[in-house]
């Protein structure tokens, strides 16, 4: 069973550049024995306590292991504060404002007035809302005050218009975020709700678009439009998913926030804009930029402690894109990168990203390594794998053995694949009709005379006729281009 350890997992997702910077200070404090720890921590691949121990066996901090490392961890993250590019700016702020804190609460905010406004510009600039209140707070206070005599109504009334604009427009923010937590209940959390309950929170977020207009205020217009975003991926209607995602994509561009949190989020909305416009079938000039766009701003050091999460996610939908487009020599490229990338580096490769890598190995014929990589996502935890990617995984399975023949063993895969469809959440009459084809297709096979060239054009145009998108449903499966080679 895999340790967990939070000084190991600290020292794990530091940058080259904060590691560097990390041992500078230790050396230059002297601090010797937090810098051999954190030498040998960094050494292990895996949290191991015992080869740890064996590292340190001649050296007198055996002893006290557990203070040292708790030591060393503090030590960490107050060097880190000083280090960390994307904070810095945020830092300065936070550390001000206590000093500005401790001043205002001892009668002393009116020596601080002009630090005061310059640092609400500086809140202003970066969006922190929260500590922007406190300073047109401390501002008041401070101009009111006994000792400070030249205060005027028209000053007083300009702060508290200040205050109360920016309190208006914190409650709206809150608002949009509610309604998109909402939304991410009935993504991420179904379970957690009824059929009646579902409806009745379902309907709701529809009234709510249906009923409000994008604010005027452009923070809150990136906020508001998030709200639709979620709910348009929710009933997959990716068009109008990536219209918003465009939308968010101009927003972040449009303005320079520099916080740690600000640069985290810009990556994750680049990263899923790749996802919304593969499902959202957009031009490829488009999808081009966004996979583009998104490799340089992952370059940066500060995203190299979420790399294995985001170009999991970024690596599987450029892989599907090129798959469905059969773009071979680019999907070629991208998988040779990943398996290199996957054994240079920290990248643990994820169920989808395996399911990506099966289609394309079965696209180019290499049946083995396409059932190897299939089998990684069978042989899984079931809690580590989304319900729609292993029904992905039990059809790529089935095209599999199809192609190989493999007759007698096809009948095992559709029971399994009839006992998965009968789960709530994949019940729709798609899936239910992928199924059916499956069950005649195996008829053909076992018949005299088999004839799936006409059973695959039957199948093939019952789709077109009633509208249905196989990528909604098969992400990581082109079963309608499989279908139209095999009619032909």
């Amino acid at each position: 069973m895999k340790q967990k350890d939070k000084l190991f997992d600290l020292v794990k997702i530091l940058s080259s550049s904060e590691k560097q910077w990390i041992v500078k200070c230790l050396k230059a404090f002297k601090q010797n024995n937090n810098l051999l720890l954190f030498m040998s921590i960094d050494k292990l691949e895996v949290y191991d306590k015992k080869l740890l121990q064996q590292s340190l066996r001649n050296t007198p901090l055996l002893k006290y292991l557990p203070v040292q490392k708790n030591n060393l961890y503090n030590t960490i993250l107050k060097f880190l504060k000083s280090h960390t590019p994307g904070d810095g700016a945020e830092e300065d702020l936070m550390s001000t404002f206590a000093e500005l804190k401790y001043l205002d609460n001892r009668n002393l905010g009116s020596d601080s007035l002009e630090q005061i406004k310059r640092f609400k510009v500086q809140a202003t600039e970066q969006q922190q809302h929260y500590q922007l209140l406190n300073l047109i707070s401390m501002e008041r206070e401070a101009i009111s005050s006994a000792m400070y005599q030249s205060t005027s109504i028209e000053e007083l009334n300009a702060i508290n218009e200040s205050y109360t604009d920016r309190l208006d427009l914190l409650k709206e923010i809150w608002d949009y975020r509610f309604w998109s937590s909402k939304i991410n209940v009935l993504r991420q959390n179904p379970e957690m709700l009824s059929a009646e309950e579902h409806k009745k929170v379902l309907d709701s977020v529809e009234n709510f678009i249906q009923t409000h207009s994008p604010p005027k205020d452009p923070i809150a217009k990136y906020y508001y439009y998030q709200v639709n975003l979620l709910y348009y991926l929710y009933i997959e209607d990716f068009v109008s998913a990536f219209f918003y995602t465009e939308i968010q994509i101009e927003y972040i561009e449009s303005i320079n926030l520099q916080t740690h949190k600000a640069q985290k989020e810009k990556a994750i909305i680049f990263v899923n804009s790749v996802a919304v416009a593969f499902l959202a079938k957009v031009e490829d000039s488009k999808i081009n930029y966004l996979i583009e766009k998104t490799h340089q701003l992952l370059k940066k050091d500060i995203f190299i402690p979420y790399h294995p999460a985001l170009y999991n996610r970024l690596y599987y939908n450029q892989l599907n894109h090129y798959n469905f487009r059969n773009y071979t020599t680019y999907s070629t490229e991208l998988v040779q990168q990943i398996l290199s990338k996957s054994q240079s580096s920290s990248l643990e490769i994820s169920p989808n990203l395996s399911l990506s890598i099966a289609f394309y190995y079965f696209s180019q014929k290499d049946y083995n390594q396409a059932i190897c990589w299939n089998n990684k996502i069978m042989n899984a935890s079931k809690k580590n794998i989304l319900s729609f990617v292993q029904y992905n995984s039990i059809v790529l399975k089935l095209l599999i053995h199809i192609e190989l023949n493999d007759v007698f063993y096809i009948q095992n895969i559709l029971q399994s694949l009839k006992r998965f469809l009968s789960k709530k959440e994949l019940s729709n009459d798609f899936n239910n009709n992928v199924y059916l084809f499956f069950k005649k297709f195996e008829s053909e096979l076992l018949s005299a005379f088999p004839n799936t060239t006409l059973l695959c054009r039957q199948f093939y145009n019952n789709l077109l006729s009633k509208n249905l998108d196989a990528r909604k449903n098969l992400r990581f499966v082109d079963l309608t281009g499989w279908i139209k080679n095999k009619k032909l």
